[in-house]
């Protein structure tokens, strides 16, 4: 089942600060469930109380505006479902293994991430009509 299904995704809307600064060479980094995975030169590492991760250049500008210095609003609506059993996510910085629990996450480019169900609330809140 696609993360985008409509029976078991709905819509909802980012929120809250990070910091982002632009790399000039790819680097590694480790997904919470202990999965490298890489950002690629030009894509932007951002950072939260929640740890640190890439988004590639032209996602990162269409979705976060700047505030001061490093300093970014998130924005935008995703589409997300929760995992009710493990499932092995691609995602643009390589393969991840989402947890029961975890949401995946998809957004407005078709990219699809894993963001652990302690984290989601804290990030997103649910898309109201009106």
């Amino acid at each position: 089942m696609s993360p985008s299904s409509p029976q078991h995704a709905e819509r909802y809307e980012r929120f809250g600060e990070v910091t982002a600064v632009q790399q000039s060479a790819e680097w590694a980094w480790i997904a919470p469930s202990g999965d490298e995975l890489i950002g690629a030169a030009g894509d932007w590492l951002v950072s939260d109380v929640s740890g640190s991760w890439s988004v590639a250049d032209a996602i990162f500008r269409a979705t976060h505006s700047p505030l001061a210095g490093d300093r970014w609003v998130r924005t935008g609506d995703v589409v997300a479902r929760r995992l009710s059993a493990p499932e092995r996510v691609a995602t643009l910085e390589g393969s991840v293994e989402a947890a029961a629990g975890d949401w995946i996450v998809t957004g407005p480019a078709d990219d699809t991430w894993v963001v652990q169900d302690q984290d989601f609330t804290r990030k997103y809140r649910r898309r109201t009509i009106g």
